[in-house]
């Protein structure tokens, strides 16, 4: 200010020296100036795809650079815009399937499947007369339930159609028997499926819903049908033995005793009987000599079915069933526990690392885990100069794959680099854990310590 308002004569060699500092300074903070009005800033998201990097860009004017703040601004409101377009659909069904499976929501359904249980066996009990009180109650407590299911069905759509909603059975079940008692409403619907308001029965058997709920319930229905494909390979065998000894019985019996064995159908329904063993020596004696003497053939054919299907085929197929029940419940027991040891843990983990070190664990050796851990270098120093920056790492454990995936905040890697490094002094570190950045052997000593 001196200089500018001419208090110094130019003609001293000290004075000129101040003057051109000054000037000098000036500029510099004309630079700076200049430099703020060109410059902006873009902040990302710390778990975005960006990792929480700072972009700076620097332009050549002020106009420049105002144009470009004003382009950026308009580009963020346009492609939200565009974004909240194409997602509308998605947070639309997320709220819907948020609201849908609320333990609230799916209390009043279990209560509506334990009611239209209930009706339907109160009116086969009490078996109303036609036209009176009871089955008119019975009528409107019905159509209530076809509504409600029916409502039902429209949120499950809703919420899930297009991620998954055909892949559940039950949903296409469900989807099968509100139909069919939405056609049964009609009356003319009777003329072509006459069967329809039997069909409408089926809904009782939603209370399956209910039972899964309860996890014993639900190990032991998954367990009994994962145990149908091996019960029903065994049942073919049993099966192909009951229609080769129904060939048989046709061709030696079927004269002799038609009523049993005229037929193919009724041989096959013969043999069965025998197999439950109910019954069986009357339709055996039936077949000896007039006079009641034993015949031998008989007793082989007999004897040899009875031996063969109800004492050896019958406990093998019992066998397969328990077998496979006892596998299934074994890997759903299995399957909870881990389920239960991965919660402990992740309500256990002090720090963002615990995941990464509890598989470092299993190292065998010294050796191989310097291993270990210089492959991870390795991987996490993408730019291959030798050190990791924070911004590598948290993009290294990122790709990791881990569930959940590790997240470390800058003042969780602050504070485990301090400890590692055994950095107590405040003052000290914090020129070293701003800008963060590890060789090898530092990240080797970090993970280890």
């Amino acid at each position: 200010v001196s200089v500018q308002r001419g208090s110094i004569s130019s003609s001293d060699p000290k004075s000129e020296q101040f003057a051109s500092l000054a000037h000098a300074a000036q500029e510099n903070l004309n630079n700076t100036k200049h430099d703020e009005e060109c410059t902006f800033q873009m902040h990302t998201i710390p778990h975005g795809l960006n990792f929480g990097r700072v972009y700076t860009i620097k332009f050549a004017s002020k106009a420049e650079c105002d144009e470009w703040i004003l382009a950026i601004e308009n580009g963020m409101v346009h492609s939200t815009r565009l974004w909240k377009r194409h997602n509308l659909i998605k947070e639309f069904q997320r709220r819907i399937s948020a609201w849908y499976l609320s333990r609230t929501v799916q209390m009043i359904i279990t209560l509506a499947i334990l009611g239209n249980v209930g009706s339907e066996a109160s009116k086969l009990q009490i078996i109303p007369e036609e036209g009176g009180f009871l089955s008119e109650a019975f009528k409107t407590v019905d159509l209530s339930l076809t509504i409600f299911f029916t409502l039902d069905l429209i949120v499950n759509l809703a919420a899930h159609l297009g991620r998954g909603f055909f892949r559940r059975r039950w949903n296409i079940f469900d989807m099968v028997v509100v139909l069919i008692s939405l056609a049964a409403l009609r009356p003319a619907i009777y003329g072509v499926l006459p069967f329809s308001n039997s069909l409408r029965l089926l809904r009782v058997l939603r209370i399956e819903r209910v039972l899964v709920r309860f996890r014993s319930l639900r190990q032991l229905i998954n367990a009994l049908s994962a145990s149908l494909w091996p019960v029903l390979s065994a049942m073919i065998v049993v099966l192909c033995v009951i229609a080769i000894y129904a060939i048989l019985g046709v061709h030696f019996y079927g004269q002799k005793q038609a009523i049993h064995f005229k037929t193919f159908s009724r041989s096959c329904f013969t043999m069965f009987q025998v197999t439950t063993l109910d019954g069986w020596s009357d339709v055996a004696r039936d077949l000896f000599f007039e006079d009641g003497s034993m015949d031998g053939y008989v007793v082989t054919f007999f004897v040899s079915f009875i031996f063969l299907v109800a004492f050896t085929l019958l406990p093998v197929v019992v066998a397969v069933l328990l077998d496979t029940f006892s596998k299934e419940n074994r890997k759903s027991q299995e399957k909870h526990e881990r389920e239960q040891i991965l919660e402990s843990r992740k309500l256990t983990h002090l720090y963002a690392l615990d995941a990464l070190m509890e598989r470092l664990m299993v190292c065998s050796s010294e050796m191989d885990l310097s291993k270990h851990l210089h492959l991870l270098f390795k991987r996490f120093d993408v730019e291959e100069q030798g050190v990791i920056r924070y911004q590598e790492l948290c993009e290294g454990l990122y790709q990791l794959s881990f569930d959940p995936p590790i997240s470390l905040t800058l003042q969780e890697y602050r504070t485990i680099v301090r400890e590692s490094m055994g950095l107590q002094e405040e003052n000290d570190s914090e020129q070293q854990v701003d800008a963060p950045t590890l060789d090898c052997r530092a990240w080797e000593t970090m993970m280890r310590l």
